[in-house]
């Protein structure tokens, strides 16, 4: 190793572990009791504006600033002397690290999982690449994501394969168990349907699907392939994709998991990775050594960013996958509560935690959620997501740094409103 690629690595090694002192500390600052999570405390971690009460991760999550900082002095070590810093293996051995961490993360192995910019780039690979004759079917309901089926819409006259879509029942989601929700997609299969996709958790009510136990069933009625968009789940709640029966499973870290915006993970299983070609071309086939790293076969890319993707997925085990999941059902919980009791507000989300979210879903009644949204913005520093088609609700997604009092403050207001 030459100096000056070992003085790199320092570089790099000393950000992150400066970065880190305050994790020694960081539970006792915001935790009581060492297993009840204060958000309050935890809320000055982050650059959201004084204030404001940021209430929509499930579109786009904020940093902390010790991850923003690191991420900044990578990028300060790159402009430092973009040619030798930008380029070479350098960069991907540290890339590494972050893999290991992110494939603990969601328990599979680490040859599975490649290191994208999005869960769109996921589903782009997949529509690309998986060879799908004219009879194949690929099929998913209304609760999918633009960017988990647009990719098949587009591709499937060029490619000559078939799409179907059907509505979900969404307004009847709130009286739903886990077989029920199988039940529907199972009852849709046909004998055309090769590829099943849904999400893992929807970005309109907060639907936690049983992933596994829905693509054994649809697996056991036909269907070849299962892909799980996993944008609104990784970093909310746990994930194991080990011994699963799905297929591939993409996500966008710069959600729940808090990490620089332009990285995303995806998740292959060795048997579609023997099948699915690589989208991008820049080393000859002969380097590529049959690991999910091939889906990342770019030129120039972001290292930055990727690294301090490490970074945020070590700030989310500092604070621990139980804390966070239970302080997240707190806030369902409680949530959903204060609805039940308002006359004017309805609750359009699961009822039960199981298949459920920190994606909330209220309809506040004769009231445009559209309208609602707006005065919550430019009245009160109050940021969510309105919907109002297929139902015309606010839907509420608050991170872990988020209270109960920012959710019954703007609950307050939409009743009052004019």
């Amino acid at each position: 190793m030459t100096s000056t690629r070992r003085d790199f690595l320092q570089s790099l090694a000393s950000i992150v572990g400066s970065s880190f002192l305050l994790t020694d500390n960081l539970l006792s600052n915001i935790l009581s009791n060492d297993t009840i999570l204060d958000s309050k405390r935890l809320s000055k971690q982050y650059l959201i504006k004084k204030g404001s009460s940021y209430l929509n991760h499930a579109s786009i999550g904020t940093i902390p600033k010790v991850i923003h900082e690191a991420h900044v002095k990578y990028l300060e070590i790159c402009e430092s002397n973009p040619s030798l810093y930008v380029w070479g293996s350098i960069w991907k051995e540290v890339t590494e690290e972050t893999r290991k961490l992110a494939s603990r993360l969601i328990n599979c192995n680490v040859d599975d999982l490649a290191i994208t910019h999005n869960t769109t780039e996921g589903f782009n690979i997949l529509a690309h690449g998986l060879e799908l004759d004219p009879q194949d079917e690929v099929l998913f309901s209304s609760l999918n994501h633009s960017g988990a089926s647009m990719s098949w819409k587009g591709l499937s006259e060029i490619k000559n394969f078939k799409v179907r879509s059907f509505e979900f029942p969404i307004q009847n989601v709130s009286k739903m168990d886990e077989q029920q929700i199988i039940d529907i997609y199972l009852s849709h299969i046909g004998p055309k349907t090769r590829v099943l996709i849904f999400p893992h958790i929807d970005n309109i009510i907060g639907l936690r699907h049983p992933i596994h136990k829905l693509a054994s069933q649809a697996k056991q009625n036909g269907v070849e392939y299962i892909f799980v968009d996993g944008a609104q789940s990784v970093g909310m709640i746990p994930v194991n994709l080990s011994n699963s029966k799905v297929d591939a499973y993409s996500m966008s870290p710069h959600k729940w998991l808090q990490a620089p915006k332009g990285t995303g993970l995806f998740y292959v299983n060795k048997k579609l990775r023997g099948e699915l070609p690589r989208m991008w071309y820049k080393t000859s086939a002969d380097r590529q050594d049959g690991s999910a790293r091939k889906y990342e076969d770019y030129s120039t890319r972001a290292w930055p960013a990727v690294v301090a993707l490490g970074d945020a997925i070590r700030f989310q085990n500092t604070l621990g996958e139980k804390i966070k999941y239970q302080y997240y059902e707190s806030l369902w919980r409680e949530t959903k509560k204060i609805v039940d009791e308002d006359i004017n507000l309805l609750w359009n989300s699961p009822r039960k935690w199981e298949i459920s979210s920190s994606i909330m879903s209220i309809e506040v009644l004769n009231k445009d959620a559209i309208d609602l949204s707006n005065i919550l913005d430019k009245k009160y520093n109050i940021f969510l997501r309105p919907f109002k088609k297929p139902i015309n609700a606010l839907r509420i997604s608050p991170n872990m740094f988020n209270s109960i009092e920012e959710i019954k403050t703007l609950l307050k207001i939409v009743t009052k409103a004019v």
